[in-house]
């Protein structure tokens, strides 16, 4: 929900420079959006009506990585067990959002911020786990529950996560990597298949 008008933020400001400030260092992700807000706050700033087209080409980039993942997956799952596959696929992912807070350069901030999306593979993962480690008479209703709080999740993760952009922009990008980062060492304790 956030990732689209935040790449093109970040680029509008990248395609003009002014992404360095007094020091001569470069401008993260966060100082960027604040700056943008700052604007919206103060009745400075007007609504762009436009997409960068840099944010079309992360989008590609990012739908890319989707269909080669999940082409991989399909012929992985079988012979690698899933919860090291789950685990790579939340733990990189988490890593990746840590270091987009921390880092300088807009560009990097921004593809490391795209790539935060890979996360999404999991579903497929988890699925396929929730599918095998229940009985056959009671796998619609736990795959009903898990797509529920997958839902739910997505609900209030958001809210939360645009709450917390306007004050707190860098902690939202750690406690949401903090939390893949969890996942994945959590999904390495998922039993083994027993149906």
């Amino acid at each position: 929900m956030w990732v689209t008008p935040r790449t093109s933020n970040v680029n509008r400001v990248n395609s003009v420079e002014q992404h360095l400030n007094d020091n001569g260092n470069g401008t993260g992700m966060c100082e960027i959006y604040e700056l943008q807000l700052q604007g919206v706050y103060e009745g400075e700033s007007t609504c762009v009506q436009k997409l960068e087209l840099s944010t079309f080409t992360y989008s590609f980039i990012c739908e890319v990585a989707y269909f080669t993942g999940f082409l991989l997956l399909a012929f992985i799952i079988k012979k690698i067990p899933k919860n090291y596959i789950l685990a790579i696929i939340l733990t990189v992912p988490g890593v990746f959002g840590v270091v987009a807070a921390a880092i300088h350069n807009p560009k990097a901030s921004l593809a490391l911020y795209t790539a935060l999306l890979i996360s999404g593979l999991g579903m497929m993962v988890i699925s396929s786990s929730v599918v095998e480690s229940y009985p056959t008479h009671l796998r619609a209703t736990a795959m009903s529950i898990t797509q529920l709080s997958a839902r739910l999740g997505c609900v209030v993760g958001s809210n939360y996560i645009g709450s917390l952009l306007r004050y707190h922009c860098n902690l939202s990008f750690y406690l949401s990597s903090g939390a893949l980062i969890g996942s994945g060492f959590l999904a390495l304790m998922l039993p083994k298949p027993v149906y």
